[in-house]
């Protein structure tokens, strides 16, 4: 095992055992109307909103929020989050920081040392905020308290989400597929276990430098089917992710040389299970589901239309790399680019 690879769910006995308001964030995070979807990392917790993360519960009582997620609420001084973190380093006088910021670099010596002053003052401003902000969330007592301040940091980010113009993506659909895929019903066929999966060492086909260089090669989303039969998806959102270098014969041919392989699939299902196994204990899935661990994971695609002829392009697509076999998820058009509608978003098997 990869001394820096730590698997999902494996925590210390006191692992957040000092965050009081852990029960109440995480009965939130179960409301389908908060829209907060929590995933289990390395060392730590996440909740994701709307595609980005929210909040990051780390360490035996730590709570993260960006404090640059506040940037769009204080005067800025024309300095961008970018600039601001080049400029509060202690080598910010290093021409390379300089160099790759096109604000920074056109200004005089005496320009930027002004803009290093705004800047120490606006991240100083910043992390008041949010630290006043966590530290409440972190003492809260009751269930109610915890919504108000998590309704509060989510406003926070959706202006900082405005403020960059933030549209439509993969990140997003990711979020909204894992949020409406969590119990099986007559609309879904599969419940999304995690999304972003780091791959463990022993599963990838990298040497120890060329993995620790990938820092953990990651899957889009680990899903599982009634069987317990557990899927690899990855998901592609309009046909102009298709043609890149992530193109649909890349990911097959890495699926079936790590996770696939035979050699490699029972050290990942090892893997997967202590996720599944913390999940459970935390009642973050249903204790109704079941791992088959016998079973080698499959391969699949979701296919998210962006445009109407998108099904019929993938097709032909699948046809020309000779991957007609591959399952395929299609999840419909959205006709309005700003929304995401559940029904859109639900993972059935089609045949």
């Amino acid at each position: 095992m990869d001394r820096n690879y730590i698997p999902r769910g494996k925590f210390r006995d006191d692992f957040l055992t000092g965050l009081t308001s852990l029960p109440y964030i995480s009965k939130y995070c179960n409301d389908k109307n908060s829209e907060l979807d929590i995933k289990v990392r390395g060392d730590y917790l996440n909740i994701y909103y709307k595609g980005g993360n929210l909040l990051k519960l780390k360490g035996k009582n730590g709570i993260e929020f960006d404090e640059y997620y506040y940037l769009p609420q204080v005067d800025a001084k024309g300095l961008c989050s970018s600039d601001i973190k080049k400029l509060i380093k202690e080598d910010y006088k290093s021409g390379e920081k300089i160099s790759k910021s096109k604000y920074l670099r056109g200004l005089t010596s005496s320009q930027i040392e002004t803009k290093r002053q705004d800047a120490l003052s606006i991240h100083q401003e910043l992390e008041t905020r949010c630290k006043e902000m966590t530290n409440k969330l972190q003492r809260a007592t009751s269930y109610e308290e915890t919504v108000e301040l998590i309704e509060n940091m989510k406003e926070v980010m959706c202006k900082w989400n405005a403020s960059h113009a933030k549209s439509k993506n993969e990140r997003s659909i990711q979020h909204y597929i894992s949020l409406n895929n969590r119990t099986f019903d007559n609309s879904t066929d599969y419940v999304v276990l995690d999304i972003e999966y780091a791959l463990p060492y022993e599963a990838t086909y990298f040497n120890r430098d060329e993995y620790s260089r990938n820092q953990h090669p990651r899957v889009d989303v680990v899903a599982i089917d009634r069987t317990g039969q557990i899927y690899i998806m990855e998901l592609k959102y309009g046909m102009k992710s298709v043609n890149n270098k992530s193109g649909i014969k890349s990911h097959t041919d890495d699926f079936n040389a790590t996770i696939g392989h035979p050699d490699k699939w029972r050290s990942f299902m090892e893997d997967i299970k202590i996720l599944f196994d913390y999940q459970i204990e935390k009642g973050f899935i249903s204790r109704d589901l079941m791992l088959d661990m016998n079973k080698k994971p499959c391969f699949a695609f979701i296919m998210k239309m962006e445009k109407k002829n998108d099904k019929n392009s993938f097709k032909e697509k699948l046809k020309q790399e000779g991957l007609t076999d591959i399952m395929t998820l299609y999840l419909p058009l959205d006709e309005d680019k700003n929304e995401y509608p559940p029904e859109n978003y639900k993972l059935k098997f089609q045949s």
